[in-house]
């Protein structure tokens, strides 16, 4: 309550808000904002998966499969954990106990999706030998002309 309910919803609404500007520039923008940049399909992400616990995994200079599954997984969270929540405020939901139950577990998978994030890109930064997070900060990465797989 109070302070902390104000700041639970106005950051609710920041994520929802850069979630839903995130899925739109995935349609709508060039390069490698595009979601069919790096989406790949089911089939090729299961073969990536199977790679990488062979310790063969192709590098890519963007997202690699999984990342790329995790990238619509938060998005997808984010999205529906901010619509969940707002529908909670509204007359028609107020008070409906399976929207808030649904709004509490998602708030909760952020949790385990953020360490799984996290684990990722310390192990991709880990086995190519480069830093992702420098990489995102600065926007320098080896191009995949100097791959080390």
């Amino acid at each position: 309550g109070g302070v902390w309910a104000t700041v639970h919803e106005w950051a609710g609404y920041v994520s929802m808000g850069t979630a839903f500007v995130r899925v739109v520039m995935g349609f709508a923008a060039k390069g490698v904002w595009r979601f069919d940049s790096f989406v790949q399909s089911l089939s090729h992400t299961l073969a990536y998966a199977k790679a990488m616990l062979r310790g063969q995994e192709q590098r890519f200079v963007g997202h690699n499969p999984l990342g790329a599954v995790m990238v619509l997984g938060l998005l997808g969270n984010a999205l529906a954990c901010g619509l969940t929540g707002w529908l909670y405020t509204t007359e028609r939901f107020w008070g409906v106990a399976w929207l808030g139950n649904l709004h509490g577990f998602l708030g909760e998978l952020f949790l385990p999706l953020m360490v799984l994030h996290l684990a990722g890109v310390a192990w991709a930064s880990w086995k190519h030998s480069e830093s992702l997070v420098g990489a995102m900060l600065h926007g320098n990465k080896r191009d995949s002309q100097h791959t080390d797989t």
